[in-house]
């Protein structure tokens, strides 16, 4: 797996945002580098920091893309979060630390060999379904 991540922070949440810059900082500390863009070959992990429309969306945009790389959701909006594996912390106190496990982990899993990784983490299939109007060649909904 290639040792970068994507971080998709939603832009009109400060929240999100500030905890993107801070995970990034992270990560390069670690020597994780991050990518501006998701690339099949290259990118080991995205990460998607906001609500459940913030993921949806997001996963929606990367077309083809979304099948062939992990993706992290991290919530990081007032609402509940169904889709989202963990939550980052509200208190100030706490994102130092969580922020900190957060990239042990990332590193943990973009160094070892899926493998090793499924002993570690557990790796999700994504599914989907598309909606088409009959007789349009592209989906409206996927």
């Amino acid at each position: 797996m290639s040792k970068s991540v994507w971080i998709f922070a939603k832009p009109d949440s400060p929240e999100a945002l500030d905890m993107g810059q801070r995970l990034k900082e992270s990560f390069v500390k670690r020597g994780i580098s991050i990518d501006s863009e998701v690339k099949a070959q290259k990118t080991g992990l995205g990460i998607v920091l906001g609500g459940d429309g913030t993921l949806l969306a997001c996963l929606r945009d990367m077309g083809e893309l979304r099948f062939e790389i992990p993706f992290l959701g991290i919530h990081q909006s007032p609402g509940l979060g169904f889709l989202h594996p963990i939550a980052a912390p509200r208190n100030e106190d706490a994102k130092s630390f969580w922020i900190d496990k957060v990239g042990e982990c990332v590193e943990a899993l973009l160094s070892k060999p899926a493998s090793e990784n499924s002993k570690l983490f557990r790796i999700r299939e994504r599914w989907g379904l598309e909606g088409f109007i009959k007789g349009t060649p592209t989906p409206f909904w996927s």
